[in-house]
């Protein structure tokens, strides 16, 4: 099971009232790219839409038991934010933390970006997989 990631930026800190802007930026992304997560006895798969985005615009981190994935979308050679009549798509910053049930092995994460789609697959550890127990019969002879 996984569950979405938000952090707590009301809760007092040293750094004050600049973690606080900081992290709402972050948490408060103006873009939030779809995504579809799908679970297996073997992995989680994760599938982000990020349409005008390479691989050189996202950033894929794991760290515990969290993946997180980050980037932004900019306006590029399309022309100014003010000479637009209709701006539906969505651009600038954007971050999706998910919690895992479990730690993560980084170097078995894997990422691949293809035509617009990035795809992240996180291995389950064996001890979460599910194991088909095989059962014996009572007359065999264990030597």
């Amino acid at each position: 099971m996984t569950t979405r990631f938000v952090p707590d930026v009301s809760s007092p800190d040293l750094f004050g009232q600049a973690r606080e802007r900081w992290l709402g930026e972050l948490a408060s992304p103006r873009w939030i790219p779809p995504i579809d997560v799908r679970e297996t006895d073997r992995e989680w798969t994760f599938l982000f839409e990020l349409a005008g985005l390479t691989e050189q615009d996202v950033e894929v981190e794991v760290r515990g038991d969290l993946l997180t994935v980050r980037g932004e979308r900019g306006f590029g050679d399309e022309g100014r934010k003010e000479e637009f009549v209709c701006l539906e798509r969505g651009h600038g910053a954007f971050l999706r933390s998910f919690k895992l049930d479990e730690p993560l092995t980084p170097e078995n994460v894997e990422a691949k970006f293809d035509n617009g789609i990035l795809t992240v697959v996180v291995p389950k550890a064996k001890a979460i997989r599910p194991r088909k127990v095989s059962i014996r019969s009572a007359d065999r002879v264990l030597g």
